[in-house]
């Protein structure tokens, strides 16, 4: 049987280049009855597409989509960022519904998506670079899917032609004899691996831009590595192929020679990189070579002190090559974890300056992975970030000498370790203390820089998670002079926050928080203004949130801050909030464009608040509607994977007049403390450990500061 491998790629492959997207090749695997169907279903899918824009009175003056126009990156952004002397502009809007059509489209004839996870940590040609993601992604597909390739069958390889744009020399000058010289390669690899002697292969070099079945794997691809439509794939239809297992193959010969040649051309730092790439791999004799040769050279390495810094350097590259795509690539983390753990297991004999410099920087990376795998112990006195701490106070002031230096190198890690270690384990109290001597320390260090530089990006999350900790704290206890002066450093975040940060949105809701505990709506109303850069009245804000998409990016946060806001205005209103009805539709309609992300954080939020002010408004049944039947509680996971299906019970209990008693829910809560020192102790002060509240307002606001 004859199937097809359709193929495309995204990014960019240079190592030296740090990117948080991933540089990826992929696509699909099709059979040729599905195939075949291709150019028809390209044809229709945007046929049916432009009459959908032609009978709409919306989008009916918008020039209609051409085969010339489809590329993924143009259509999910509006235009193509990076040809500035294209101005093709399509509405970002219907851009990603003809995505999704086309993604549904091929759906239905591919058997599965697929695309290559990782690349080599070398500083190689892109060319290259992509070559090797390639051949390891055929490999993999080769390897996984041998109950339908075997038997004789025959493999078609669909890659799109190269771009000139990135090619050079004489590959750039004669396109046609470099793609004879690429098809070549791989198949000469493919051959050496024997992954199949049955399975014929051969090679297809089309068009991303003509070819119907190229046009879908650029879709197909896209699709695969962005936030918007990645989830919209079922897991069972994708395969992620890792680079490093497959080596072996890409490589095109034995990977311990390989380490071997490199480090003999005087690259022993970049044979290193590469070595810790390959003791991760899955296959058996890349492991061993790749562990078996970084603890064979890694005492010479240390002893070169020129080509142990290039190391440091390069490491310190890579993790945050890593660090930067752990959102995009479910493997990051992990790799990052493994690679900083074989560092500090080797046995150091002698301190130097640069050995010291890269266990500094292991266990940096390890606070990252600690911070935002989810693995932070309950006791942060076993935590990486600890370990950390330590380390510094014995080594820091040699390897940073400079006073400013030093604290920002020791700030940022710790601020990246923050919202793991004390805020997910309610230690408010022990931040607030760790934190008043940091900020004097830096305040003192830099004072003159800010008399004449009121801009200092690290200053400012300095404040803002100060300001948390603070309202956290203060929210508990009900300390409102303590939440006044949380909103006073939350203020001071905005104000030295760099023009343009991406994070100003952020800060402006920590703020609107702050004053939403503080039943302050004014600030509330210019906090959350100033994150939308709207007017501060209440139509101009309403009418910022709501042209955002609720379920693009951060916007799910924007749209709690305005419902919060609504649920506080109502509150302090004569009425209650009753006369509301305008406010609920808009509501209501937020809540049908949420769809299945009800379940998910902040959206899970968003639909409490609609429940409560829909039973403020004396609307109970559809309270209830929104918030659902609740579930059985969960009895390990997190505090939110606990108290958010919890507060929802209580609410439905308190709204339905039905439901489990109280000393069900206390034990719950109880459990949870045995576990979390510090959410015992807020469960205490909250009386949370003898009763339970039982008015749906009261109910609400059970978590503290924002977690509410």
């Amino acid at each position: 049987m004859k199937h097809y491998l359709c193929m495309d790629e995204t990014g960019r492959f240079e190592h030296s280049a740090f990117v948080k997207a991933p540089s990826a090749v992929g696509g699909y695997l099709i059979p040729q009855a599905g195939f075949s169907r291709l150019r028809g279903l390209l044809t229709k899918t945007l046929n049916d597409h432009n009459g959908r824009c032609a009978a709409d009175e919306k989008w009916k003056d918008i020039p209609r989509l051409q085969e010339k126009d489809l590329h993924f990156r143009v259509l999910a952004m509006g235009h193509d960022y990076y040809d500035r002397e294209n101005q093709f502009r399509y509405p970002e809007e219907l851009g990603k519904l003809f995505i999704k059509s086309m993604i549904d489209a091929v759906n239905t004839e591919a058997m599965y998506f697929c695309r290559s996870s990782g690349r080599p940590p070398l500083n190689l040609h892109p060319q290259h670079s992509y070559t090797i993601c390639l051949i390891s992604l055929i490999a993999g597909i080769i390897e996984h899917q041998k109950s339908i390739l075997g038997n004789g069958s025959e493999l078609v390889l669909r890659i799109a032609s190269r771009s000139r744009d990135v090619l050079t020399g004489e590959a750039a000058r004669n396109i046609d004899k470099y793609h004879e010289i690429f098809r070549d390669e791989i198949l000469d690899s493919l051959n050496k691996a024997r992954l199949d002697s049955d399975l014929k292969v051969s090679i297809e070099i089309g068009s991303a831009r003509r070819d119907a079945d190229l046009v879908f794997a650029d879709f197909a691809l896209g699709a695969m590595t962005h936030q918007d439509f990645r989830d919209g794939i079922p897991d069972d239809r994708k395969i992620l192929v890792k680079v490093r297992d497959y080596y072996h193959i890409s490589l095109g010969g034995s990977t311990g020679r390989i380490l071997e040649d490199i480090r003999e051309s005087g690259a022993i730092d970049d044979a290193m990189l590469l070595a810790l790439d390959f003791a991760r791999s899955s296959e058996p004799g890349t492991r061993n070579d790749g562990s078996g040769y970084f603890n064979k050279y890694f005492k010479s390495l240390m002893e070169n002190n020129a080509k142990a810094q290039s190391f440091v350097n390069l490491f310190g590259t890579r993790m945050e090559d890593l660090a930067g795509q752990r959102y995009e690539d479910p493997d990051a983390l992990q790799a990052l974890h493994d690679m900083c753990r074989m560092v500090l297991d080797l046995p150091r004999k002698h301190n130097t300056v640069q050995g010291d410099l890269l266990t500094e920087q292991a266990l940096h990376y390890l606070v990252h992975w600690e911070a935002h795998s989810g693995a932070a112990p309950d006791d942060t006195g076993s935590s990486c970030t600890r370990r950390y701490e330590e380390f510094f106070a014995e080594k820091g002031t040699s390897l940073y000498p400079s006073l400013p230096a030093r604290l920002e190198r020791m700030l940022e890690t710790k601020l990246i370790a923050i919202q793991a270690l004390y805020f997910n384990a309610f230690l408010f109290e022990e931040l607030c203390g760790s934190l008043e001597e940091d900020i004097l320390t830096y305040e003192e260090a830099f004072r003159s820089y800010h008399g004449k530089e009121h801009v200092d990006d690290l200053y400012a999350r300095l404040c803002g998670t100060y300001g948390q900790a603070l309202a956290f704290a203060a929210s508990i206890d009900g300390d409102r002079k303590k939440l006044e002066t949380a909103r006073e450093y939350l203020t001071l975040d905005l104000e030295y926050i760099p023009p343009g940060s991406p994070f100003l949105g952020q800060g402006a809701s920590f703020l609107a928080s702050a004053c939403w505990c503080l039943d302050d709506a004014e600030g509330m109303r210019r906090a959350i203004a100033e994150g939308l850069g709207c007017p501060g009245d209440d139509a101009s804000i309403t009418g910022a949130v709501h042209s955002l998409d609720i379920r693009k990016g951060n916007n799910s946060f924007v749209y709690l801050d305005w419902i919060r806001l609504a649920e506080l205005t109502g509150r302090m209103a004569v009425d209650n909030g009753n006369n509301a009805g305008q406010l609920l539709k808009m509501i209501d309609s937020s809540m049908k464009d949420i769809g299945e992300m009800k379940e998910t954080y902040p959206c899970n939020l968003f639909a409490k608040w609609a429940a409560v002010l829909h039973c403020r408004s004396g609307n109970g049944p559809r309270a209830l509607e929104i918030l659902g039947t609740p579930g059985e509680l969960p009895d390990r996971g997190s505090i939110f994977d606990v108290m958010a299906p919890l507060v929802n019970g209580l609410l439905v209990r308190a709204i339905s007049g039905t439901g489990p008693a109280d000393d069900h829910y206390i034990k719950i809560i109880s459990r949870l403390g045995e576990r979390y020192p510090g959410f015992k102790r807020f469960a205490a002060k909250r009386g949370l450990d003898r009763s339970i509240p039982s008015s749906v307002e009261e109910i609400a606001r059970i978590m503290p500061y924002y977690y509410a």
